[in-house]
């Protein structure tokens, strides 16, 4: 019979059901993935692999399961999933298909996986039936722990009892402080419970947890292949790597057939890659971009024109000689014509002429005949006679013609042709013959000569459009002979059949890749199918809290024994899935006394879902301190600390344990205070952001110093930065990342680190004694608890060495707590303080601490980063900074409020801009100043030509010259005059550090300040800047001017967040 769900176990669904309402209702922005960051291909661990830019802590590894990788403007049009994610030495490393492109990949999770959490938690809650284990949570109840011993050797007598609640049926709790064995004990039970033949679920809110216990039992117990299995995002590689162990791999493992054909068409895609027929198109691209293709075919284009107008004129001048020599040759033909025409009329002259003397002879005859026979001749005579005359007439108008045609053409080709000689007896025929073979020869050149001007009309108008091209340049000569020695013309002969190769290549190659996605879209529909699978055959399944309630196929498989790690850091509806859906036995193991649960914000405001959250799970069975825990009999103890040495261990008993731990090893966990004090504002000064939050320069100096020291020397020693304030993770994050440590170097706060260790910590407290840590005071509330449990978590890390950056005066300032008792412990000679100032200095022996010791270590570090040359009172001061600027050679920056009349270090800035230096001033507005000081101020404006910046409220005393040598200290140098140097005690130190005078300029906003802004009223430039504070932020501004007459314009810098309007004046909003 089905019991029915307590109350408890109803409100508490019902709370998570209010939780996922309230992430829709704080969801924002469109699409279904965001940008985590860029990843470059990681070459050195095989083809398809990238590595992440930034540390591996900076990603959830839950929201790895279905992220991908895709250009920076989103995987909306193209993306390539991510099949594999292992996280080696602090570093995420991503596996996608080989098809990825190589270039400009950012990393993409989806977006809502917080929803999709939210509404896993909330389907299982609702699936956990009545008297579930999570009722017997929600009772505040625990099963006494089983009191017979346990056969195993591997666990000592302490630890006896925690391997027995993790054993056992029912509800226990575990509670050790780190280094005690949890995780041993751990692993200890998964082998006894997988022995004896039980299924066994092992959570955490933390992937390394699960990783370090699965680790210890792989060893322990090398289980065979598929029975413990580790899903998600391993933080260690060896269970990534681990093909009996890891669900990726198994998975793999069964994908043989699917995986061998996508490896033969990966090696498809490997030869067309390397194909060279689009090598060869991308050389000669290449070839001929670098060359400069449009230059060259400019400067081609351009000797064509003159070819092509060289050729135009050729032609044209060959066509214009013809037509010349044609018109000489119609010239000759005309004049032979006319003069076969003259020929012809004089023939037809002389025949006519003859004619008539034959008429004239006849009459002649007729008139010598007889009368008689003239008588009978008479008609006869009367008819030659009429024939003579008309004969005459003919004759005449012949001759007429002719000396017509003599005067009219014949004169006017004399020069060509003279008349031919004509007589009687020639044939008039012949003649007219001769006269029509000349016309017609006549015709047909006058009709050639019109055609060949036609053409030479249409060839200049070609030499016309020609000469109207641009002709060759000076250079063009000496760039086209380049050209054909580089073979470029031929290039560009060949491009189109290297296109068309390369374009049949891209078909190939497109064809493939459809293939290959084709497979992988296959393979990855098998490991959706194939995965559910593995976790049922599965003995022992692993995973995070977030993705137990994510994924189904872990949420709904029936499991055993349900073993929580890392418990206290836990929310109570996480717990109580994972324990309800235990069949036999839960056990939560942790440390009360480590960071606790966190709420969302959301979560928080909502006082139904923070009544139901609130709290972690030692508070509710009443564990709240070691006797409270000792007294609960369903709570096994563990107190015996292996991890780090008597120094921390005496210091967490102290401070939080109230002396239950035991140190069962002498070596390691060293405490090394690194003292800040002396150092100045500009260097150890904490820039805040609220009443404690903020940061400082000195901490992310000394973390990179340290961190390169340890990690990169020969021990190659596992380093982390731990800080309380997300404004430090940043500071410090953005040093390490022009370090050669990069993400292999973790930076983060407490709840980064929780269950981790590392070789050495830095601890910076950012703490000048007036900050988070200073201010605790033991039992006083919610805030000192998790300032506690910050400090527990910070010191508990180190296995060898633990680093504290603070300030001497935040132990003084200590009532209590941490930083008293370490106070304690170095009076004690327990603690070792190395001022920092001293080492910078090397003390006044100028001698290096002795080696082997920690201060050595520090100074080692800080050594290639800072190196003080020397600390210089109100007297010795003044030379050496003169030396630096007389010998600057790119850069001086000063900062020195008041102006006074000192000469020499006027004349020194002035010279210094005369020889090309940048030259900046930084110094106060004119309100700001004094009578005397104002009118310096204008005697120095009227000298100095390079770039002054008033600062409101300004006090710090900086010199920087050529990003390096620093000068920082109490002392006013512009206003100092010569013979009042000795008059008050001043002190200023010389840095010779590049990275120091980077993070001076970067602290003071250089860059900014040497921007032209304009104002947004007047559209004068800005040289005033003032910093406020806005919505608990400060603000950096440029102001037009301040006084009198200003318009009073202002900007925030580009970077400065936009203050809310909400509640302030009209005016301010104005």
């Amino acid at each position: 019979m089905t019991m029915p769900r307590s109350k408890w176990l109803t409100d508490l669904t019902t709370a998570a059901g209010r939780a996922v309402e309230l992430a829709e209702n704080i969801k924002a922005g469109a699409g279904d993935y965001v940008a985590v960051g860029a990843v470059q291909p990681a070459d050195d661990r095989g083809r398809g692999w990238y590595r992440y830019s930034k540390p591996a802590s900076r990603v959830r590894l839950e929201q790895l399961e279905n992220a991908v990788l895709a250009y920076r403007a989103g995987p909306q049009d193209k993306s390539h999933p991510v099949t594999a994610s292992e996280v080696d030495n602090g570093v995420l490393y991503v596996k996608t298909g080989i098809t990825t492109p190589s270039d400009s990949q950012y990393l993409f999770v989806e977006r809502y996986d917080r929803r999709k959490q939210l509404e896993g938690r909330r389907d299982g809650l609702a699936g956990l039936p009545g008297g579930s284990l999570a009722e017997r949570f929600g009772e505040h109840r625990l099963d006494p722990i089983p009191l017979q011993p346990t056969d195993n050797t591997r666990v000592s007598r302490e630890q006896s009892a925690a391997f027995r609640a993790c054993c056992a049926p029912g509800l226990q709790v575990v509670w050790g402080p780190p280094g005690t064995g949890k995780t041993h004990v751990i692993a200890e039970a998964l082998a006894h419970l997988m022995a004896s033949g039980h299924s066994v679920l092992l959570v955490s809110n933390t992937n390394i947890a699960v990783d370090n216990a699965i680790a210890k039992l792989v060893t322990l117990n090398r289980p065979p292949s598929g029975r413990v299995v580790r899903i998600g995002t391993p933080a260690i590689p060896e269970i990534a790597r681990n093909p009996d162990v890891s669900l990726t791999a198994l998975i793999q493992a069964r994908q043989a057939d699917v995986q061998r054909r996508i490896d033969e068409c990966e090696e498809g895609l490997k030869r067309l890659q390397n194909d060279p027929r689009q090598s060869a198109l991308t050389d000669a691209v290449r070839r001929v971009e670098d060359f400069g293709e449009q230059r060259y075919r400019a400067a081609a284009d351009r000797a064509e024109n003159r070819r092509r107008l060289q050729s135009v004129k050729s032609e044209l001048d060959a066509l214009e000689h013809r037509e010349r020599d044609l018109d000489s040759a119609l010239g000759q033909i005309i004049a032979s014509a006319v003069m076969a025409e003259w020929a012809v009329l004089r023939a037809a002259e002389l025949a006519q002429l003859a004619e008539v003397s034959r008429l004239g002879d006849h009459l002649q005859e007729l008139s010598s005949l007889p009368l008689v026979h003239r008588w009978r001749q008479r008609r006869l005579a009367r008819r030659v006679r009429s024939l003579h005359i008309e004969q005459e007439a003919r004759r005449i108008e012949a001759t007429r013609r002719r000396e017509d045609f003599e005067t009219e053409e014949v004169e006017r080709y004399r020069g060509l042709a003279e008349p031919p000689s004509v007589t009687a007896d020639d044939d008039p025929a012949e003649l007219r013959r001769r006269r029509d073979t000349l016309d017609e020869d006549r015709n047909t050149l006058t009709q050639t000569l019109s055609e060949l001007a036609r053409h030479i009309a249409t060839v200049r108008r070609r030499a016309s459009d020609a000469q109207a091209k641009p002709m060759p340049v000076t250079g063009d000569e000496e760039l086209l002979r380049k050209a054909d020695a580089a073979g470029i013309p031929q290039l560009l002969q060949r491009l189109p059949e290297l296109r068309r190769a390369a374009g049949t290549w891209r078909q190939e190659l497109d064809a493939a890749t459809r293939r290959y996605e084709e497979l992988t879209k296959l393979a990855a529909k098998q490991r959706r199918e194939i995965g559910p699978k593995i976790i049922a055959e599965a003995q022992v399944v692993a995973t995070t809290l977030a993705l137990l309630a994510m994924n189904p196929a872990v949420r709904t498989k029936a499991y055993d024994f349900v073993i929580v790690d890392e418990a206290g850091a836990c929310l109570i509806p996480d717990l109580a899935l994972a324990v309800g859906i235990a069949g036999k036995g839960a056990v939560l193991v942790g440390d009360y006394l480590q960071n606790g649960p966190i709420l969302d914000d959301a979560e928080r405001r909502d006082p139904f879902t923070a009544e139901h959250f609130s709290g972690d799970c030692f508070k509710v069975f009443g564990i709240t301190d070691p006797r409270t825990a000792r007294g609960v009999s369903g709570c096994a103890v563990l107190t015996e600390q292996r991890r780090f040495g008597r120094t921390v261990t005496e210091l967490v008993n102290r401070v939080a344990y109230r002396g239950v731990l035991e140190a069962m090893s002498d070596t390691g966990g060293e405490i090394v205070v690194i003292d800040t004090e002396d150092l100045g504002s500009n260097l150890a000064g904490i820039e805040r952001v609220g009443k404690f939050k903020g940061s400082w320069p000195i901490g992310a100096l000394i973390a990179q110093a340290l961190a390169e020291h340890h990690h990169l020397g020969a021990e190659r020693e596992s380093v982390g930065v731990v800080v309380p304030y997300k404004e430090q993770v940043r500071a410090t994050t953005e040093f390490l990342e022009q370090s050669p440590v990069g993400p292999a170097v973790e930076v983060g706060t407490s709840h980064t680190f929780q269950g981790r260790e590392f070789d050495i910590v830095l601890f910076d407290m950012v703490e000048d004694g007036r900050g988070q840590f200073a201010s605790f005071e033991s039992g006083a509330g919610d805030f000192h608890l998790s300032t506690l449990r910050l400090f527990n978590v910070a010191v508990t890390r180190a296995r060898r060495r633990t680093y504290l950056l603070a300030d001497t005066a935040a132990f003084r300032a200590a009532k209590s707590g941490p930083l008293a008792e370490i106070l304690r412990l170095h009076h004690e000679h327990k603690v070792i303080r190395v001022a920092a100032r001293e080492l910078l200095g090397v003390g006044s022996s100028g001698e290096p601490p002795a080696l082997g010791t920690p201060a050595r270590d520090v100074y080692d570090a800080l050594s290639s980063y800072v190196k003080l040359i020397d600390i210089y009172d109100q007297v010795t001061g003044i030379d050496p900074i003169l030396h630096r600027i007389d010998h600057a050679k790119t850069a001086v920056w000063m900062w020195s409020p008041w102006i006074g009349q000192y000469q020499r270090l006027q004349d020194a800035l002035i010279a210094a801009h005369g020889r090309g230096v940048a030259v900046n001033v930084v110094t106060l507005p004119e309100r700001e100043l004094t009578q005397k000081t104002l009118a310096s101020l204008h005697h120095f404006e009227g000298r100095f030509k390079g770039r002054i910046i008033h600062m409101q409220h300004m006090h710090q005393k900086i010199v920087v010259v050529d990003d390096r040598h620093c000068f920082v200290g109490s002392q006013n140098l512009l206003s100092v005059a010569e013979g009042e140097r000795d008059r008050r005690k001043e002190v200023m130190l010389e840095i010779d550090s590049g990275p120091m005078a980077a993070m001076l300029l970067k602290h003071e906003r250089s860059t900014d300040l040497l921007k032209d802004v304009n104002c947004p009223k007047c559209g004068k430039t800005m040289r005033c800047v003032n910093i406020m504070s806005r919505d608990k932020k400060r603000v950096w501004l440029w102001r037009c001017a301040v006084g009198s007459g200003a318009c009073n314009g202002e900007m925030a810098f580009t970077d400065a967040p936009r203050p809310h309007l909400r509640g302030r004046s009209p005016a301010w909003n104005r």
